[in-house]
């Protein structure tokens, strides 16, 4: 019985394996962010990545819009042409901070960068040199141009140093880029990418658990021994299920191992693929003939007509292809095996192919309806992709001559481009910071491969050329020659974001867009290591005026010659270069006008014995407590002015709202001279004047428009309130007290432009909600994001509510997501520490005053998350 048993449990096994191993292919979520408000919020921390029937492992992922489980790849990201999304990182990693500093070594395995890979945006939008370091919260604010093409790219994480290791482990997703709405496709094209019905979004994710399989060229590092190159606060936790080689080394699609993808005979399917890959190139073909593929387009970028037919796709690395595969009748009912063999026509490179006998499979159903040909019309492209086949002018001024890139390594050892390792983003001297320096709007041409030659060598072997992937942020660039005639690698005249250094031409147009574009090679262990360099873009010209732009063609008029020169021929007639085009104004660049933030607490309360705390912020109770210290408020302190002589006009809530808001005493309030009936001395007349301590100082009459807000809300700042209001008169408040939104109207009728997150007056307890620090951070801080994508100065008057009563300590204890202006569907996110570490805090003080210390801790945690967001904004 227990053999029979175990071989149940064996075959039990063997079945489940078998199902999963050659499943149907998964659709991974896709998040709309024009559909969800135009945010999206991936939080990164660690999580168990399963591969059903091969293996499972904990690694640095992904968790979308608050989801309970991460999956990798992480959710499909769709964005429109025209709209603004912001995509916010919240990494809850445990780890040390990086702190900016620059290696050409893998470090810093925690902190993380997000990059769009394939959007043409600004490069402030696109920032990798932003460093969201473990426990803090960036928003990256994408705005989409209205002229950007619809295509595939994808997202990854960026940071120098541990990009390999983060993208190795799963930190990658799709990102499709959505037409505008004035975009239209020729109706064969629609009919395949408008199809509800198609085929899901393929994502390639290479997964090396073995050091079996460690390329011996380029020596890359397996996942687990890139791991063990840091101090590593994940661990790995391997469980193998497929213990063989081959199940410790290999590619997954959208998270499955050889899934099946089923397309109907007589009718195109189009696979959209990613290769989110890190160190392989893969070339896929079918083992199955009969089946037509037709590259439709390449990086995001549509190809001109007539479209290629191919036989196999040479994928690189972090490229993508849309393919539309129409099989014939005579197939139905079979399945057909995809492999990715390096002896599958003409590869990228020798060194570090990747086989694969089962990469995923196509599963050829009957049609029931009438055939539909393969597309042949061309899609029309946007202006920042208009043909460059017939330029003869290349830089400012004349012909510029051609400049070689190249990817150099010394026994990969010192890696770099054209011989330097990157230098860092906060380089001093340009002449190091920058590999060239280029004008907005102007024609370029460069030679992968050339590592700075200027001169091309005379048909290189590429059995002999294990050529690096050249990868380009924010501009895509054309292919002028090519020395694969089949276009499964590259194709003459394409538009590519990564391409093998093949020593071939290029030419590019930076357009939209002034400030650092970063190059690197996309094996990313060796852009860890420091194959990676910047380029800066100037705005040459500012005063030009830019000529119309030419009409997309179809297909460019200039063919390459069988044996390419140094410089590629022109055709003649073909427009050469166009007029530069002056800089698009970058929303988020600082205007002249400097943003203000007011930070105001309610009743601090310090309770010291002999030493102000202005000196040296501690909290103390008694000569024998402990005192906990308050870190944002002492390094405020110690950065900026301390006024020890300065003094409130009023020592109560009201009457220093009142001051502040107006730059008056209490005592011309209008409010509060009407209210008062109370003299100096009782026998004195009345003379008019009131007490210095008033309590009943509101903004009415002249105070509602001469007040700091609106005089900063003509002067074209956004003016935003949040916290403890107590300036409406007091007659006012129970209605308000009751309507949220008659509290937002009122608030704005004093000058501010965006109430956020607002109380009436000071909580007595009976409310159903309470201080909530953290829902006034993020609220504050989003509509601060809002003013800076705007190109507008704010004003920000951060009013907290703590740390008044009630009690802090119960605050602390109660629900996030309630607030005066309804319950929240979720928590807020910010920066700051978890109310239970607060919490813990507190507990271990000694002595009395804990509840009074829960608030100041809460109010300097609140401090530090906003200083944190403004820096994340560079404001």
């Amino acid at each position: 019985p227990k053999v029979v048993t175990t071989m149940i449990l064996k075959l039990v096994l063997l079945a489940l394996i078998q199902g999963a191993i050659g499943a149907p292919l998964q659709r991974i979520q896709e998040v709309d962010c024009s559909a969800t408000g135009g945010l999206v919020t991936l939080e990164v921390k660690k999580g168990t990545v399963t591969i059903p029937g091969i293996l499972s492992y904990d690694a640095r992922v992904y968790y979308v819009n608050g989801q309970a489980t991460p999956s990798v790849p992480s959710a499909t990201i769709k964005m429109t042409a025209g709209d603004v999304c912001k995509v916010k990182i919240v990494n809850n990693l445990i780890g040390d901070a990086c702190n900016g500093q620059h290696e050409n070594t893998f470090h810093c395995p925690d902190t993380t960068v997000l990059h769009t890979h394939g959007l043409h945006v600004s490069p402030d939008d696109d920032n990798i040199n932003t460093h969201v370091e473990p426990g803090d919260v960036y928003t990256y604010t994408y705005n989409v141009p209205d002229n950007h093409l619809m295509g595939t790219h994808w997202y990854h994480a960026h940071h120098h140093g541990s990009t390999a290791m983060q993208v190795s482990g799963g930190m990658v997703g799709a990102l499709l880029i959505m037409p505008h709405s004035s975009y239209s496709l020729p109706s064969d094209l629609a009919a395949l990418y408008e199809d509800p019905d198609a085929l899901p979004v393929m994502i390639f994710h290479h997964l090396q658990m073995s050091t079996v399989y460690r390329d011996s060229l380029f020596v890359f590092m397996d996942y687990p021994t890139l791991l063990s190159q840091t101090t590593n606060n994940v661990p790995l936790n391997l469980n193998l299920i497929d213990v063989s080689e081959s199940g410790q080394d290999f590619y997954t699609v959208n998270g499955q191992y050889n899934p099946t993808v089923t397309v109907t005979a007589g009718k195109p399917g189009l696979l959209r693929m990613i290769h989110a890959g890190h160190a392989r190139h893969i070339s896929l073909t079918l083992d199955t003939p009969g089946c037509t593929l037709t590259l439709l387009a390449r990086d995001g970028v549509f190809h001109y007509t007539p479209y290629l037919e191919i036989q196999s796709i040479a994928m690189i690395q972090g490229t993508r292809a849309d393919v539309a595969i129409l099989c014939p009748a005579s197939l139905a009912g079979q399945t057909i095996n995809v492999k990715s063999s390096t002896s599958a026509g003409i590869q990228p490179s020798i060194a570090n192919g990747h086989d694969q006998a089962k990469f995923f499979q196509i599963e050829v159903v009957a049609n029931s309806g009438a055939d539909v040909p393969i597309p042949t019309n061309a899609a029309p492209l946007p202006s920042y992709l208009d043909d460059l086949s017939g330029a003869t002018q290349y830089g400012r001024g004349g012909d510029r001559g051609i400049k070689g890139i190249g990817f150099s390594s010394d026994l990969n050892v010192n890696l770099g481009v054209n011989g330097n390792q990157f230098a860092g983003f906060d380089e001093p001297d340009p002449a190091i910071k920058y590999l060239d320096e280029f004008c907005l709007g102007e024609i370029y041409q460069a030679k992968l491969g050339g590592n700075g030659e200027p001169t091309r060598p005379n048909g290189p072997d590429l059995s002999d050329t294990p050529p690096h992937p050249y990868h380009q942020h924010i501009n895509h660039f054309q292919i002028q020659d090519s020395l694969d005639p089949s276009g499964t690698v590259v194709r003459t005249h394409e538009w590519r974001d990564v391409a093998p250094e093949w020593t071939l031409y290029m030419r590019w147009r930076p357009v939209d867009f002034i400030g650092d574009v970063v190059v690197h090679c996309h094996i990313l262990q060796h852009e860890d290591r420091g194959m990676m360099a910047l380029y800066r873009i100037n705005d040459c010209n500012p005063t030009a005026t830019p000529a119309p732009a030419a009409p997309p063609t179809a297909e460019p008029t200039a063919t390459p010659t069988a044996e390419p020169t140094a410089e590629p021929t022109a055709t003649p007639g073909v427009p050469t270069t166009p007029a530069p085009v002056p800089a698009t104004p970058v929303p988020g660049v600082p205007t002249s006008k400097p943003n203000i933030m007011i930070f105001m607490p309610d009743d601090m309360g310090f309770y010291f014995d002999e030493t102000p705390p202005c000196y040296d912020y501690t909290v103390p109770v008694s000569s024998s407590s402990d005192t906990p210290s308050l870190p944002n408020m002492n390094q405020l302190r110690s950065e900026g002015v301390v006024f020890t002589r300065a003094y409130t006009t009023g020592p109560k809530c009201a009457p220093s709202r009142y001051s502040l808001m107006t730059g008056r005493y209490p005592s011309r309030s209008e409010s509060a001279v009407s209210a008062s009936t109370r003299k100096y001395a009782s026998d004195a007349s009345w003379d008019g004047r009131v007490s210095v301590d008033v309590t009943p100082c509101k903004l009415t009459g002249s105070d509602m428009t001469e007040n700091l807000a609106t005089v900063l809300k003509n002067a074209g700042y956004e003016t935003i309130q949040s916290g403890k209001w107590h300036l409406a008169p007091e007659s006012d408040e129970p209605s308000l007290l009751g309507d949220y939104q008659s509290l937002v109207t009122a608030i704005e009728s004093t000058g501010f432009t965006k109430p956020v997150s607002s109380y009436v007056t000071n909580m007595d307890g009976s409310e159903a909600w309470t201080h909530n620090l953290e829902w006034q951070v993020e609220t504050s801080l989003n509509a601060v994001t809002d003013a800076v994508n705007a190109g507008k100065p704010f004003f920000l008057y951060f009013a907290a509510t703590a740390p008044h009563s009630p009690n802090n300590q119960d605050a602390l204890a109660s629900d996030m997501k309630i607030t005066p202006a309804g319950t929240l569907s979720t928590e807020p996110v910010t920066t700051m520490k978890t109310r239970t570490e607060i919490i813990n805090t507190v507990s271990a003080i000694r002595g009395i005053g804990k509840e009074i210390h829960a608030g100041h801790i809460w109010v300097d945690e609140a401090l530090g998350a906003l200083v944190t967001g403004l820096k994340g904004l560079n404001v």
